[in-house]
């Protein structure tokens, strides 16, 4: 993911809500707020926009799948990056 611009609070939330996400099915904007208590607390203080924002963020690096304003995580795109990221 691009981080120019983004400060180290801004690029852990975009993690977290990639991570927590589910693969298995599309989850709306209400269900992906309450998804944690991390998520939640996260995103209790920030603008509404910001959640809709960073969700279209994740979705333009392909790290989300979107259906009609719904979202799920591409956790084989996610778990290969953090793989490769690892030293074996």
């Amino acid at each position: 993911m691009r981080d120019e611009g983004k400060n180290q609070n801004t690029l852990r939330r975009l993690r977290q809500l990639a991570y927590y996400i589910p693969a298995d099915r599309f989850c709306r904007l209400d269900e992906i707020m309450i998804l944690s208590p991390r998520i939640a607390a996260e995103y209790w203080e920030l603008n509404p926009v910001t959640l809709r924002r960073d969700l279209d963020l994740l979705t333009g690096e392909e790290l989300l799948t979107a259906n009609k304003s719904r979202y799920r995580a591409n956790h084989e795109l996610l778990y290969g990056i953090a793989r490769n990221k690892c030293p074996h």
